[in-house]
């Protein structure tokens, strides 16, 4: 069991054994997903890779209380297992929000383990099926360690 709490801020722990997070006392978590190959194959390159059946765990909407019960903050947690599937490495197709004013969409810390973030920007298009005919404008690869 490793604690988190230290370098999250967040009372949590990650069990090594079985790949999950363990929540503290004042944390409640509205869902966790466990994301299947089948969800991620339209961003693999070998689409016939079938195993292994569950990819990643997505905890989302972690949310925090302090001692009075209001809301102090809401995360999204992913535990992405390292190594391979076929040829290429694991890979999450996180989320997308159309951008705000003086707002982040996304804050990404490694909390343990290192890892390589892609950040894709595709040319607009009016296709339905967002992953038919992506035509990528921009590219921009960012390797983070722990902390």
């Amino acid at each position: 069991m490793v604690d988190l709490t230290e370098i999250s801020g967040i009372p949590i722990k990650f069990n090594e054994e079985t790949l999950c997070i363990e929540l503290g006392e004042a944390i409640r978590c509205n869902s966790e997903i466990h994301v299947s190959i089948d969800e991620i194959n339209p961003v693999l390159l070998n689409k016939s890779v079938k195993y292994p059946e569950k990819v990643y765990r997505h905890y989302s909407d972690v949310l925090s209380h302090d001692f009075r019960g209001s809301f102090k903050y809401r995360y999204d947690i992913f535990v992405i297992p390292y190594g391979l599937l076929g040829i290429e490495y694991v890979k999450t197709h996180i989320f997308y929000e159309d951008p705000s004013d003086g707002k982040y969409d996304c804050v990404v810390e490694v909390l343990s383990g290192t890892l390589t973030v892609i950040l894709q920007k595709n040319l607009e298009s009016d296709e339905e099926d967002f992953w038919v005919d992506v035509e990528v404008e921009k590219v921009y690869i960012v390797d983070l360690d722990a902390g």
